[in-house]
């Protein structure tokens, strides 16, 4: 605990603003790509903490969690392991101040590169058909 406390008393407002700013982008970037490949996707945040739901509905509480296509979301992470990209499979995913503007470029690449692979499951699965985890 006290190791955090003085990790967090040397992180400056800028520092913070750059981890957010890089979530921020990549939410954003997710969020365009799927729209643009007519895929149903929501992409929470908070701060530097987001996460990938395949969805409609707005993401307010656990019940729109569990109702989110968890299917479609392995397929995602899977399809971005294939692609030599690592994001914690079905979990949080957060920037840091190491996380750099090339990052999230390569990192919106390989979404785009994964979410054309699924595409044609995403399609088919029709929006009342969830899987529940």
């Amino acid at each position: 605990m006290a190791a955090g406390l003085a990790t967090l008393r040397q992180l400056s407002s800028e520092v913070f603003e750059k981890i957010d700013g890089t979530a921020s982008s990549l939410a954003k970037g997710f969020m365009k790509i799927a729209g643009d490949l007519g895929i149903n996707v929501r992409a929470p945040r908070a701060g530097s903490i987001f996460q990938f739901h395949f969805t409609k509905k707005d993401i307010v509480d656990t019940k729109a969690v569990r109702l989110a296509d968890a299917e479609m979301r392995r397929r995602l992470d899977l399809a971005l392991l294939n692609g030599g990209v690592y994001l914690s499979p079905g979990h949080f995913c957060c920037t840091s101040s190491a996380t750099t503007n090339a990052d999230v470029k390569e990192t919106i690449s390989s979404i785009e590169k994964a979410l054309d692979q699924i595409r044609p499951v995403a399609r088919a699965v029709p929006t009342s058909a969830r899987q529940f985890s």
